[in-house]
């Protein structure tokens, strides 16, 4: 499915639910968010993506595969003074 070559590289989006990589099947995650997660075309097909997904595909060679990115959970956040 992917070219040795490509598989050299570490091209996933940087996220903090992380992704599972597609060589080692280790979980990894990151600090911080790219701006290319949830980025896709609305209309594109995300179904493919590990959950949480974000309702949108991922931009990038791993967009709609499992191995893509997965989104930060939705929610918020109450702070009491």
């Amino acid at each position: 499915m992917f070219s040795p070559a490509l598989l050299s590289l570490n091209v996933h989006l940087r996220g903090r639910s992380g992704y599972t990589d597609e060589v080692t099947g280790e979980h990894r995650s990151y600090f911080g968010k790219s701006a290319a997660i949830d980025a896709g075309n609305p209309q594109s097909d995300y179904s493919n993506e590990p959950s949480p997904n974000g309702k949108r595909v991922n931009l990038g060679v791993y967009g709609n595969t499992p191995y893509a990115t997965r989104s930060s959970y939705a929610g918020f956040i109450i702070i009491v003074r």
